[in-house]
């Protein structure tokens, strides 16, 4: 823990060096409500919703799509994955859930709770995604 006098001297160090600048990419709500680099932790929000109770068991990622392996506590191999769009929608999402990709419930419920995670992190302050 930093004591108040160490916290003002950093403070101040910083403030230093940013003198006589301003900044680039301020902090803020993401325009239009979605920022692409808030996926990964909608979907870690998303699998604990209660209908969805899911685990991630592997993420995989480029700069154009994540795919999410899932398992379900019924231990079912679920998927999902996420598009990105380079317009204000940012992502197209898809989910399959069972062995058969035959619980279209379980995974409508998926992708209802990633998109209120993802409209929920877009409206926290944060840095937004440049363009691609």
């Amino acid at each position: 823990m930093l004591t108040q006098a160490d916290q003002a001297e950093i403070l101040a160090a910083l403030r230093s060096i940013t003198q006589d600048r301003s900044l680039v990419n301020r902090p803020r709500p993401a325009p239009g409500g979605l920022r692409w680099s808030d996926v990964p932790q909608a979907v870690a929000g998303a699998v604990g919703e209660v209908g969805v109770e899911m685990a991630i068991v592997q993420m995989l990622s480029d700069d154009e799509r994540y795919t999410f392996h899932l398992k379900t506590v019924e231990d079912r191999p679920a998927e999902l994955i996420v598009r990105r769009r380079l317009d204000q929608r940012v992502y197209d999402a898809t989910a399959t859930v069972g062995r058969f990709a035959d619980d279209h419930q379980r995974a409508e419920a998926l992708l209802r709770a990633f998109d209120r995670m993802m409209r929920a992190f877009g409206r926290k302050r944060g840095f937004n995604d440049q363009e691609p």
